[in-house]
């Protein structure tokens, strides 16, 4: 997740859309994966997260020309800083003992050799329900060819 929008109309969300779909300026890059962690640093876990090992600063500038690109359209940023991951899954409910095991079992994981290359920026909706959450595509952006 490069940013979190939130709720928003059709309206606003075809707006979006539509300023993600302008081809990027950035060339495509590429990321490898890094150790897992969980947020947040203490207590319960509720996301299970995995790291950017190489690629981190580049998906902080990616991150940076969306926000430009969607800030003029009635955006508003989160004020804490970027931190570049992958969410793997989010919890629940967890005991406190099941708390302390999930944590050491994830942050003990090796990192995995996994590496992958960012080509294009996803506008996604989020249809939440009790079965979980379902992710639709609305918009594509490319970003510029040149690894």
């Amino acid at each position: 997740t490069l940013v979190f929008i939130g709720h928003v109309d059709d309206a606003q969300a075809d707006r979006f859309a539509a300023a993600i779909q302008r081809p990027f300026v950035r060339a495509a890059f590429p990321i490898r994966l890094g150790a897992c962690g969980v947020f947040p640093p203490s207590g319960p876990p509720r996301v299970i997260w995995i790291g950017v090992a190489e690629g981190a600063e580049a998906l902080r500038e990616l991150q940076h020309d969306v926000v430009v690109r969607l800030e003029p359209l009635g955006f508003e940023a989160e004020r804490r800083p970027f931190s570049a991951h992958l969410t793997l899954a989010r919890v629940k409910d967890i005991d406190r003992r099941a708390s302390r095991d999930a944590r050491g079992i994830v942050t003990a994981a090796p990192p995995p050799d996994a590496a992958s290359l960012v080509a294009r920026v996803t506008l996604f909706r989020s249809h939440l329900s009790p079965q979980g959450s379902r992710y639709e595509p609305l918009a594509h952006g490319e970003l510029a060819q040149g690894v």
